[in-house]
């Protein structure tokens, strides 16, 4: 093979690793979502429900009661698992009736996920 070839061929491979390099970090980027779901959600296990989703899914972050009757939830994942567990809580487990559920971009870093005492 000529040199420029050989050359060219080693352009391309290095592109191709810089291209699946930036794929894989953009599947692994962590987003932050604080939900708010109200409804009959209390008394329901939504808690312990939501916390094993979120494991399975590899979310971390916290989900309480609130004095409201609502519960609300801070969760860190990829933006593919927090869709899953977002749909998930839209009806949240079997016994629950979700009326209505807030979602905004939020902030933090979570090492694992815990349920929080009522506030």
């Amino acid at each position: 093979m000529e040199t420029a070839s050989v050359h060219a061929l080693g352009l391309l491979a290095s592109m191709l690793d810089q291209l699946r390099a930036r794929r894989l970090r953009l599947q692994t980027r962590k987003m932050v979502k604080h939900l708010r779901i109200h409804g009959r959600v209390q008394g329901v296990f939504f808690r312990e429900t939501m916390r094993r989703q979120a494991e399975m899914l590899g979310i971390t972050g916290w989900v309480r009661n609130c004095f409201d009757m609502s519960v609300e939830a801070m969760l860190q994942g990829t933006p593919e698992a927090l869709d899953t567990i977002i749909a998930w809580a839209h009806h949240g487990p079997e016994s629950a009736q979700v009326e209505r559920l807030e979602i905004k971009e939020s902030e933090g870093n979570f090492t694992g996920f815990e349920i929080l005492r009522t506030r």
